[in-house]
C-alpha cells in the first residue's frame, strides 16, 4: 500500500471513529508502529488530525470536510442504542425538535410510528418523516448546507425562535467535563443554544467518542440542559458534575439517577 493510500485509510477510519491509537492502526495497515507515527505526523501538518499520547484525534477543521453520508454511517451501534433509550422518553402527542445531527436522525427514525409534531432544520429527517400521516411535520428553512444536509443560517434561527417544544433532541461536536457542550460551526452552535432556551426539556444525544474533547465554540454548560443520553460509561467525576448540575443522564452502564419519569414529564 502506498503512503497516500494508507493515510487516506487512516483518515477514513478517523472520520468514522474520531480517535485511533497507533498500535491498532499498525495492525490494520500491516505496517510498523513507527510508519504509522510518521503518517500521523504528516497528517497533523495537513490539519487533518491532532496527535495524542499513543494515537490521534480527528481535528475540528477536518470534521467540516466529512460528508453527511459518512457521518450517518459512523458509530451506528452507538446511535441505535441512544435512539432506543430516547424513545422511552417520548409520549404520544409530544412536540419535538430534531437538529441536523446524525444521532438525532436515528432518534427520529425510532419514533416515526408515534403521533407527534416534529420541527426540524434537517432535510434528511424531513425526508424520513414526510411519508408518515401520524406526524405533523414542520420544516425550518434558511440557507441550505449540503455537507450537513440541513438548513442552518441566521434566518433558520430566527424562525426557530417562534416555536416552543416539549422536548428537543440535539447533539454537539464535543463534550468536556469543564467546558460543557462545544461545537465548531457558529451557526450550528447558535441554533443549538437557541433550542435549549425554547424547549421544556432539552436532551443532548451524543455517542461516546464525543466525550473528553473540547471544540472552539461553547454552546452551554451542563446547568442549561435537562438530560444527556449516550453510550459513554460515566466515571465518578462525570457523575458528580452532572448530579451537581441537576442533569439526568444515561450511559452504557444504564444507571441514571432515580426519578427519570418525573424529571422528564413522562
Amino acid at each position: 500500500m502506498l503512503a497516500i493510500e494508507r493515510r487516506n485509510s487512516i483518515f477514513e477510519y478517523l472520520s468514522f471513529n474520531r480517535t485511533a491509537n497507533v498500535s491498532s492502526l499498525a495492525q490494520m495497515m500491516d505496517v510498523t508502529e513507527e510508519t504509522i507515527r510518521r503518517d500521523l505526523s504528516v497528517m497533523e501538518k495537513e490539519g487533518k488530525l491532532t496527535r495524542t499520547h499513543g494515537g490521534a484525534v480527528l481535528s475540528d477543521n477536518a470534521v467540516r470536510t466529512i460528508t453527511n453520508d459518512v457521518r450517518v454511517n459512523a458509530n451506528k451501534e452507538s446511535k441505535q442504542f441512544i435512539a432506543t433509550e430516547c424513545a422511552k422518553l417520548v409520549t404520544q402527542g409530544d412536540t419535538l425538535f430534531f437538529d441536523s445531527s446524525t444521532t438525532a436522525y436515528y432518534v427520529a427514525q425510532e419514533l416515526r410510528a408515534m403521533r407527534l409534531t416534529v420541527i426540524t432544520n434537517s432535510l434528511g429527517i424531513a425526508n424520513l418523516l414526510k411519508e408518515y400521516p401520524n406526524i405533523h411535520l414542520i420544516g425550518i428553512g434558511g440557507d441550505y448546507d449540503p455537507d450537513m444536509n440541513a438548513f442552518c443560517s441566521a434566518s433558520t434561527i430566527e424562525t426557530l425562535n417562534k416555536y416552543y417544544v416539549d422536548k428537543a433532541f440535539f447533539s454537539c461536536r464535543s463534550i468536556d467535563l469543564e467546558a460543557g457542550l462545544t461545537d465548531v460551526v457558529e451557526t450550528t452552535r447558535d441554533l443549538r443554544a437557541s433550542i435549549i432556551q425554547n424547549s421544556k426539556y432539552s436532551l443532548c444525544v451524543a455517542d461516546k467518542n464525543k466525550f473528553n474533547h473540547c471544540s472552539c465554540m461553547r454552546i452551554c454548560g451542563f446547568e442549561s440542559i435537562t438530560a444527556l443520553i449516550t453510550d459513554y460509561v460515566f466515571d465518578n467525576a462525570w457523575r458528580e458534575r452532572l448530579d451537581s448540575n441537576g442533569v439526568w443522564y444515561l450511559g452504557r452502564d444504564g444507571s441514571p439517577f432515580s426519578g427519570r419519569e418525573s424529571h422528564l414529564g413522562i
